[in-house]
């Protein structure tokens, strides 16, 4: 029965990019070590004050919600093989589109389960970077932008120096860094900041 919910750590994600439907479990934390799940109908305020708990969506409801709040639609299908297009079950495919019914990904053919999660994730990458886009831009006393990850913590300073670089470059340097992140799941230790900033050519003196 497991199986049918979405692990812990989507089920937080999910949480921090606003979900709050009632669901039929929760997950929780026992003696800070395991992630269990209790199967039984939560609501987020029967969950309330509980920092442990988290709820715990189905991916059937989960994909639901990603298409209800966001228009992103989502489908698993199965791969044919040619030229006799026979159906094994074996292997799938993942396709994610918006409104405009541009495919966004992910590419490549997962067992069922594999890819129920790459798509969840490709969902939650792709919401989080709108949602990091949204976010104010802080400028220092200095004059230099100021950049944060999800959790409130400053991550970088990208100065804006005469003839360093220009104020469209450094919104430049911050969406690519906000795009990696998004790509990493927040995961700020695993971004080459120099790298990214490097990639921006400096305007010529």
């Amino acid at each position: 029965m497991e199986k049918e919910f979405i692990p812990y750590e989507e089920s937080l994600e999910l949480k921090e990019l606003g979900f709050d439907e009632t669901c039929f479990g929760y997950w929780y934390t026992e003696q800070e070590k395991y992630n269990k799940i209790d199967i039984q109908l939560a609501t987020i305020d029967f969950l309330k004050g509980e920092e442990d708990y988290i709820l715990a969506p189905t991916f059937s409801q989960a994909f639901r919600w990603f298409r209800k709040n966001h228009g992103l639609y989502s489908s698993i299908v199965p791969k044919k093989s040619y030229p006799d297009n026979y159906v094994s079950g074996v292997e799938w495919y993942v396709t994610i589109c918006g409104g405009d019914g541009v495919e966004i990904g992910p590419d490549g053919t997962y067992d069922y389960q594999e890819a129920e999660i790459v798509c969840l994730k490709k969902l939650i990458e792709i919401v989080g970077t709108i949602e990091l886009s949204k976010q104010p831009t802080v400028i220092s006393e200095n004059g230099n932008e100021l950049l944060f990850d999800k959790e409130g913590n400053l991550i970088k300073e990208l100065p804006q120096q005469e003839n360093l670089y220009t104020e469209e470059q450094v919104r430049e340097i911050v969406s690519l860094i906000r795009t990696e992140l998004a790509k990493n799941q927040y995961n700020h230790y695993s971004i080459n900041y120099e790298e990214i900033i490097q990639s921006v050519k400096q305007p010529k003196k």
